[in-house]
């Protein structure tokens, strides 16, 4: 499911974006259950461009949440399936390489990633 609004346009690597959304994307596919409903949005603020996936999928515990931004961390219950820990950190490193950076939002339920991008 998506919710963005046309004409949000940024300056940056085409490649390096479109990576990070993919890691995104993939993470939500690959580290929640089957029938798990997840959120892409986009919107422009003053400075930046915001873009969020949220899912409503288990989450992670507290504990390993900002873990995951860092190179080859995985959380516990996602140490059986494939990856390496490098998802998060990608998409943070593209993130500040565009002038913003990468934190966790903080949805009722699962888990969720919110991109921000200086115009």
């Amino acid at each position: 499911m998506t919710n963005i609004p046309a004409g949000l346009h940024i300056e940056g690597d085409r490649r390096l974006l479109a990576q990070a959304l993919s890691n995104l994307l993939e993470n939500a596919l690959r580290h929640t259950p089957a029938g798990t409903t997840a959120i892409l949005t986009a919107k422009a603020t003053r400075d930046t461009i915001e873009v969020m996936l949220e899912d409503n999928g288990p989450g992670v515990p507290s504990a390993d949440a900002e873990r995951l931004f860092q190179r080859f961390a995985r959380a516990e219950a996602s140490r059986t399936t494939e990856g390496h820990g490098l998802g998060l950190a990608l998409v943070r490193a593209v993130a500040i390489g565009h002038g913003g950076d990468a934190l966790l939002s903080s949805p009722d339920r699962g888990f969720g990633v919110i991109v921000r991008l200086s115009k």
